[in-house]
């Protein structure tokens, strides 16, 4: 049982009731052989499992403790912080893009004006004759 519950993701000892059951129902149905080490397991590695995991969630809150975290507050600053930063490379990104493709718009106001210019002398001309 120990296995299944490894390989299971985010399974824990305390699914192990839940799983029994479900094998039991497909061994009941033929569905699956029987195992010795699944129906005579023995109670004292059923103990050792949940000691084991009683000792693990015990460690984690014990480092959770020393690093001080406050999961929450922590991780929507993480998520800020990185927004921000993705901002700004997008930011930096586009003005390298500009800085490398954009026409410089001075040059198009002066060939505008003096087109308008040239125009304007042309219907003067004309209107003149």
């Amino acid at each position: 049982m120990g296995a299944i519950i490894d390989a299971v993701l985010c399974a824990s000892v305390d699914d192990e009731e839940r799983f029994r059951q479900i094998l039991q129902r497909f061994v009941d149905e033929k569905e699956l052989p029987t195992f010795v080490s699944f129906t005579a397991e023995d109670p004292k590695k059923k103990k050792k499992r949940k000691l084991k995991a009683e000792r693990e969630a015990q460690e984690a809150a014990e480092l959770a403790a020393q690093l001080a975290l406050d999961c929450d507050k922590d991780l929507h600053a993480l998520i800020r912080q990185k927004q921000k930063s993705r901002a700004a490379e997008m930011d930096d990104f586009f003005s390298n893009l500009e800085a490398k493709y954009a026409q410089p718009k001075t040059k198009a106001k002066k060939e505008v004006k003096q087109s308008s210019a040239s125009t304007l002398q042309r219907i003067s001309r004309k209107r003149k004759k």
